[in-house]
């Protein structure tokens, strides 16, 4: 199988390799431009893209996948049409009878135009390097950073939960000496993460470019005082060196890729469980047509009887496909149920500011709130939510972390608000000041 990482230099990195007992053998390695992937057909994909988004939600314990996603796509308002969502349960975590889940959503519009017809596994690079995070242990919080040519990829993880992930793209007049960009964005996300995410970290793993950086090693421990470590990848992938499994870490990572974190939109996926099933069957009826011809020396079948195997295949599938693509089924007075109680919240939800600080929990962790304020004028079809904050740094390299990280939670959000941001940020005095305001249509 080939595993593929699409570059943003319009390059692809390329690993051709084999599944055995639990091993990733690698055959080969390459580096290619992006044509030279165009007639290949079951693929495992991964790109990388800032615009994943990933929130928790506590959901009721319904095994039906649709209906699950339904409820967490209402209480997470995210529109259906141009969003493909994962959901993960995080079952250590309950709340009123209900179960903690991981949602981890991705615009449509942030994924690389490829034919999906070709692809079985569409992931991120960023799943990737949390793959291989799994890969070392399933009981530590691991804060695992991967640098290459292009991008610095930090991830948050434990066991098969993604807990937090941040891409950061290195700027070309840092890319021959990145050491001190590397370190400001490695130091910064792991205070954010210390105050907003998880408590604590485990271990600290490093891949790809970063490990040849040998003064990295003592910077980050002097500010963690956490043991760091490189991958021992030999135990689960065969036929590679140290070097080279660092440089294409992200298409090795890939192959790890759960069903979780496949983002192929929902009608492939769909297709190719059929596709799967359907050349099973065939392989199964034309066996026992084989062992009919046999034992019947040759007999020819009348008629009569071709139209009633067709008909028992035709069973047979339609009787698989469901069985693939369904969980359980849900019957006619559970979904005017769910239906009922997803408009009422819809209805409830339009309007109610806790709804949408929630939404804002990520940019409000990060901004503080010294004033904050919430206007509906009477009959208007919309709202609007001012934020005051004012900030104060030790070091140039923290300030700037915290813009850069300002700025990518605004990005997030401007397709939910319009946004009037008369923010300052004082190069000079390390000094930000807040000053947003959110409007909201709700009609």
């Amino acid at each position: 199988m080939l595993s593929v990482e699409i570059l943003d230099s319009n390059k692809v990195k390329i690993v051709n390799v084999l599944k055995k007992k639990g091993n990733i053998v690698v055959k080969s390695l390459s580096k290619a431009d992006i044509e030279a992937i165009k007639r290949k057909k079951n693929l495992i994909l991964s790109f990388s893209s800032p615009d994943i988004d990933i929130n928790t939600v506590f959901l009721p314990n319904i095994k039906d996948t649709k209906t699950k996603e339904l409820i967490a796509r209402n209480r997470l308002n995210i529109k259906e049409k141009n969003t493909i969502i994962q959901i993960v349960e995080n079952p250590q975590i309950k709340q009123n009878g209900q179960i903690q889940h991981y949602v981890y959503s991705l615009p449509l519009d942030s994924i690389p135009h490829i034919d999906f017809e070709k692809v079985d596994i569409l992931t991120l690079s960023q799943v990737a390097i949390f793959n291989l995070s799994r890969s070392v242990s399933k009981d530590m919080y691991i804060y695992h950073c991967f640098s290459d040519e292009e991008k610095l990829i930090l991830t948050v993880s434990k066991d098969n939960i993604l807990i937090y992930t941040r891409l950061i793209e290195i700027p070309e007049e840092e890319r021959e000496n990145p050491i001190n960009f590397l370190y400001e964005n490695i130091n910064l996300t792991y205070h954010y993460i210390l105050q907003n995410k998880t408590k604590q970290i485990d271990l600290i793993l490093l891949t790809g470019n970063i490990i040849n950086l040998e003064e990295i090693n003592s910077l980050i421990y002097n500010f963690s005082k956490i043991p760091i470590a490189n991958i021992y990848y030999k135990s689960f992938v065969k036929g590679i060196e140290f070097e080279d499994f660092n440089r294409f870490a992200v298409p090795i990572g890939s192959v790890l890729t759960e069903e979780t974190y496949n983002f192929l939109p929902i009608e492939f996926k769909r297709k190719k469980a059929f596709e799967k099933t359907v050349k099973y069957l065939q392989g199964t009826v034309v066996l026992g047509i084989l062992i009919t011809v046999f034992l019947s020396y040759y007999k020819i079948l009348n008629i009569e009887n071709n139209f009633s195997t067709i008909h028992r295949i035709n069973t047979q599938i339609i009787k698989e496909q469901e069985n693939i693509l369904k969980n359980i089924q849900i019957d006619l007075e559970d979904i005017h149920y769910f239906e009922n109680y997803i408009s009422q919240k819809q209805t409830a939800s339009k309007t109610h500011p806790f709804y949408f600080l929630n939404r804002l929990k990520n940019l409000l962790s990060i901004t503080g709130v010294d004033e904050i304020s919430y206007k509906k004028p009477e009959n208007a079809g919309y709202f609007t939510l001012s934020i005051k904050s004012e900030k104060k740094f030790n070091t140039f390299s923290e300030f700037n972390g915290y813009v850069q990280m300002y700025k990518d939670m605004i990005n997030k959000i401007k397709g939910e608000f319009d946004i009037n941001d008369k923010s300052t940020f004082d190069s000079k005095n390390l000094t930000v000041k807040i000053e947003l305001q959110l409007i909201r249509n709700v009609l």
